[in-house]
């Protein structure tokens, strides 16, 4: 499997999220991105950077299990005509940011223009059709345990995973993340075939530029209203 392909199969943190973050921190190396890979994406191509105690897998491992754990009665932070955006998902995507070295400031805001995205992103998903089965999203899940098993980096998953109350909490929690990933997984996929075979003579730059301002539509057309100041 292409390190690209385990990009695109993360829940809490998608391949875009990873390429605008290092947009925003161009003074980081490449180090810190294979770094980034390894604690969001649990399975990830490359070393590992040597950090302090806490390790970073233990440092997300925590977060996720505070998300898992506050699901429910979570604070509004957004409302959009379809979409809700919940203030500690924000939280969770801004200490993802914080670790890839932005301000407190800039990760919030980042955080929350990325949630306002992805719920918009996952609105037009069900709108269009792409909702998923608990089979399929098992059947994900089933793969996503079968290549860590060999993974490089499994030490570090195995790390994630123990933060957690049990491995059954941990891919529990991560089978309700997909439960809404995994559409808009299926219809971005979708949008690119079809991109493509629209503009059979595109170049490589031209289908991104179109993927972000046809996701921007989308954000504008929800006409978020913030319910909570930072």
């Amino acid at each position: 499997m292409k390190a690209d392909e385990l990009l695109d199969m993360i829940g809490e943190v998608d391949d875009q999220m990873l390429a605008e973050a290092k947009e925003l921190k161009k003074r980081e190396n490449t180090r810190w991105m294979k770094w980034v890979a390894v604690v969001v994406a649990c399975i990830a191509v490359g070393s590992v950077c040597a950090v302090a105690t806490p390790s970073p897998s233990v440092r997300w491992g925590r977060f996720l299990t505070g998300h898992a754990e506050n699901a429910d009665g979570q604070e509004v932070y957004a409302v959009g005509n379809t979409a809700t955006v919940y203030l500690f998902d924000v939280e969770l995507s801004k200490e993802f940011y914080l670790m890839t070295g932005l301000s407190e400031e800039e990760a919030f805001q980042e955080a929350a223009r990325q949630n306002m995205e992805w719920e918009a992103l996952y609105q037009e998903a069900m709108r269009l059709g792409y909702a998923v089965t608990d089979a399929e999203v098992d059947a994900f899940l089933e793969t996503l345990k079968t290549f860590m098993e060999t993974a490089e980096n499994r030490e570090d998953v195995l790390l994630i995973i123990e933060q957690f109350e049990s491995e059954e909490a941990y891919w529990e929690y991560q089978k309700k993340v997909y439960q809404k990933d995994l559409p808009i997984q299926n219809m971005n996929r979708a949008k690119e075939q079809q991109y493509h075979a629209e503009h059979p003579d595109a170049s490589r730059e031209e289908f991104p530029e179109w993927f972000r301002n046809w996701k921007q539509t989308l954000v504008d057309e929800q006409n978020y209203r913030i319910c909570t100041e930072k």
